[in-house]
């Protein structure tokens, strides 16, 4: 299968597009926390994390359209950035995660602030876990989280 693949910092337009992804059950499914909320609650989070120059928020595109979206958050520990990853419905399976997840930790911006990063998985998400394996992230740890298993993995960031 051919692939024209772009990556591209999020912009106001993704607002409604990552919401959407957002809401669909199996991302839900998989995410720490699962519950469906109104766009307006998304919405306020969007525009504070795209005011926040602590986050780097990165789309994948094959042929100019979203597939995957890939997000850096700060955490409380000095050069930690905790990382969290979806794939657009229907664009499971293809690999994009791991291509995303690849090329986003390689931003020169990103890479000029983080020391490691680091990812909470549901332990049943096996694909995930594979997707970080894929990409030097070892399982550090676990924890359990609104009475789920969660799996810790950790990268340095360089």
């Amino acid at each position: 299968m051919e692939h024209k693949l772009r990556l591209r910092r999020w912009n106001k337009k993704d607002c409604r597009t990552l919401y959407d992804w957002r809401m669909d059950p199996l991302v839900r499914y998989y995410s720490l926390s699962s519950e469906a909320f109104p766009y307006d609650k998304h919405k306020e989070w969007f525009d504070n994390f795209m005011n926040n120059p602590n986050g780097f928020g990165f789309i994948l595109e094959d042929f100019d359209i979203p597939v995957a979206q890939i997000r850096f958050e700060k955490t409380s520990i000095d050069g930690y950035y905790n990382v969290s990853i979806s794939t657009a419905p229907k664009q499971t399976r293809k690999g994009y995660g791991s291509i995303l997840l690849g090329t986003a930790c390689k931003d020169k911006e990103l890479l000029s602030v983080a020391k490691f990063f680091v990812a909470e998985i549901i332990d049943s998400n096996i694909i995930s876990q594979s997707i970080f394996e894929k990409n030097n992230f070892s399982k550090t740890g676990e924890t359990v989280y609104a009475g789920r298993r969660v799996y810790l993995y950790k990268r340095p960031a360089r």
